[in-house]
């Protein structure tokens, strides 16, 4: 995505914010660049003069701190709020009618899914957690998922 039409959103999004940050080139120089965002959607952007970097960790400068959320309203720093424990909850608890419905459809017996996954680990796990879902849909009991690792890792 274009650098100025991810401005442009975020323009839209957040009037007349002032934001500094760096722009390395060749990991030796840097040029600092203030990007200010109008409130008619409008950028306009100011470079400072090119300085020499000592080595390249000079290079890594901390972005300075924004107040961003003392200039939004309470609706909005409510949607930007971050939830805690990053959204997820625990899955350890099944109802009383998940267990019935999952010991009736082993003790069936009748209906399997077998799956084949391949691909790098995470895309592997997405597909057997694909396959988990599937499976209970249609009601069958998972056979455990063949691994193909011949593709990806190169071992026989």
């Amino acid at each position: 995505m274009n650098f100025h039409v991810v401005l442009l959103l975020l323009g839209s999004i957040l009037v007349a914010i002032r934001i500094s940050f760096f722009i390395l080139s060749d990991m030796s120089s840097s040029c600092t660049t203030t990007t200010t965002i109008t409130s008619s959607g409008g950028i306009e952007l100011a470079a400072a003069p090119k300085t020499v970097m000592a080595s390249t960790e000079d290079a890594i400068v901390p972005l300075p701190v924004h107040n961003i959320s003392e200039k939004l309203s309470p609706e909005e720093q409510e949607f930007w709020k971050q939830p805690q424990n990053g959204g997820f909850e625990p899955c350890i608890e099944f109802s009383d009618e998940y267990r019935q419905d999952s010991g009736a459809i082993t003790a069936e017996k009748r209906r399997f899914l077998i799956v084949s996954v391949d691909g790098g680990l995470n895309q592997q796990r997405n597909e057997i957690i694909d396959a988990v879902v599937i499976a209970r849909i249609l009601g069958a009991a998972l056979v455990v998922p063949v691994l193909q690792r011949h593709g990806v890792w190169k071992d026989d």
